[in-house]
This record gives C-alpha cells, sequence and structure tokens, in this order.
C-alpha cells in the first residue's frame, strides 16, 4: 500500500514497506517504459545499496512487461574495485538482479554498462566512464539513493568533498577520493550529469533515515541542511525530484 503526498513542492510516495514501494516503483516506471517507440531505448541510472533489492523485486515479477530489451542500464556512482567485488555495484546488480533471470530462463535482459576493468588510473576510469554515456545527454530516469549523512551518487557533503559538487573543469564524471565509507575510491556522476535526465528519484528507507530526513527536507523546526547533497538537488532540480520512502523512515514525523 503506497500513498503520495505533496511536502514544500516535492513529491513524497511513501510506501508500507519494501514490497509495496517495489510496487508502486513499478507502477511509475512502467508507463514510461511502455511510451517508448519502437526501437527507441529506456536510459536509466542506478546506485547500489538497498535499491538493489528493490529494482530484484520488480524484474523479478515484472520482467515480462518492461521490455528489459530496450533498457540501458548505467550507474551513477560506482566503487572501484573489480566487477567481481563485494562492494561493486555492478556486481551486486547482476548477482541480485540478472541471475536470477538468468536461472528462470530469461533471455530478454537489459543492456548494462559497467566501469572499465582496468584499475590502474582512477582518473581515467572516470574518464572512459564519461565517454560511453549518452550522446544525447538524456536519461529517462536516474534513481538514486540517500546515505545517512545526506549524500548521494558519490556526492558527500563537507569540505573535503566540495570538489565534487564544485566540479570547476565542468565534468560529467568525477574520481571521488578518499570516500567517508568504504570502498575509499569511487566515481560519481556530477550535477551536470544529473541535469540531463527527464526524473531524479530518490529510494530512500528505513528507521535510520528518520534523523538525516530533518535536514534535507527541514522537519521539526529546523531549516533544510543545504550543504547536503540531497538538498541541493531538492532544490537544483526540484521539478523532477521525486522521493520514495517508507513507513519506517517517516513514522511520527511531519513526512508520515
Amino acid at each position: 500500500m503506497s500513498r503520495v503526498k505533496d511536502f514544500k513542492g516535492l513529491t513524497i510516495n511513501i510506501s508500507q514497506n519494501n514490497d509495496a514501494l517495489a510496487e508502486h516503483l513499478f507502477a511509475k516506471i512502467e508507463p514510461i517504459v511502455a511510451s517508448k517507440k519502437e526501437n527507441e531505448s529506456f536510459v536509466i541510472a542506478i546506485s547500489g545499496g538497498s535499491l538493489i533489492n528493490i529494482l530484484a523485486k520488480i524484474f523479478q515479477k515484472y520482467n515480462s512487461k518492461l521490455n528489459l530489451s530496450s533498457w540501458k542500464i548505467y550507474f551513477c556512482d560506482e566503487r572501484l574495485v573489480a566487477p567481481t567485488h563485494a562492494d561493486s555495484n555492478y556486481g551486486q546488480f547482476v548477482e541480485n538482479v540478472i541471475e536470477p533471470l538468468k536461472k528462470a530462463n530469461i533471455t530478454i535482459l537489459p543492456e548494462i554498462y559497467p566501469i572499465s576493468e582496468d584499475l590502474s588510473d582512477f582518473n581515467k576510469v572516470s574518464e572512459d566512464y564519461a565517454s560511453i554515456l549518452p550522446l544525447n545527454e538524456h536519461f529517462d530516469l536516474i534513481l538514486l539513493g540517500c546515505g545517512p549523512d545526506g549524500h548521494t551518487c558519490s556526492l558527500f557533503p563537507g569540505e573535503a568533498h566540495k570538489y565534487l559538487l564544485e566540479n570547476s573543469e565542468n565534468k560529467t564524471v568525477l574520481h571521488c577520493k578518499d570516500s567517508p565509507k568504504p570502498p575509499s575510491d569511487r566515481i560519481t556522476f556530477t550535477l551536470k550529469t544529473l541535469s540531463w535526465s527527464d526524473r531524479l528519484w530518490f529510494v530512500a528507507t528505513g528507521a535510520g533515515k528518520k534523523d538525516i530526513f530533518r535536514e534535507i527536507f527541514g522537519l521539526q523546526g529546523e531549516s533544510v541542511n543545504m550543504n547536503l547533497p540531497c538538498s541541493i538537488i531538492n532544490k537544483q532540480f526540484e521539478n523532477k525530484v521525486e522521493w520514495f520512502v517508507d513507513d519506517a523512515s517517516t513514522e511520527g514525523g511531519e513526512l508520515a
């Protein structure tokens, strides 16, 4: 069961739990995919973490309704580890979403764009990934996560990572050094690349999100913390942004 709320100009989709969120997210994505013309791609970028488990539920139940052959899947951030490493977003996506489809003899699968396996030069990896982004500078949808510190993609708050948000060289993909959470090296889409997308949808669940939601949304009398990447995206791309959250993350609060 899911409900939709307007909060300070932002659309907040609130689901009872992850199963209900997956159902609601599918119901929002399916019409976008269905609107595509024959041979037209559905271009999406995703994060890792708990989002992958939600996508697994959608793909397993609704793969036949999503025309997966039209999907081109990028990663809006990636850990700079081997694709087979447990910390690889690509690796987790393949293991939890793609492999179960293959085991079920599903042969219609999306096209996936992982990072280069050559990790000898992290700046080159970011440049290589930038080189394979859509030439028309367009995404239909980017699915974002939200960390307990208000980071999204691998855009982290704080002075040490200000360069990622400032993006002085106007790049589409940057190397994130010394990440506050391991692995320490990552690549990330910049705000410039996020601007290419028609839709920027945050998926954030669990009671652990309550504290950071106060700062992101300005709850309980607090001001919005505009130093947080999630808050910056809310303001900068307000018309494109929606949030998909659950009861646990909003219980007893103004977002409920």
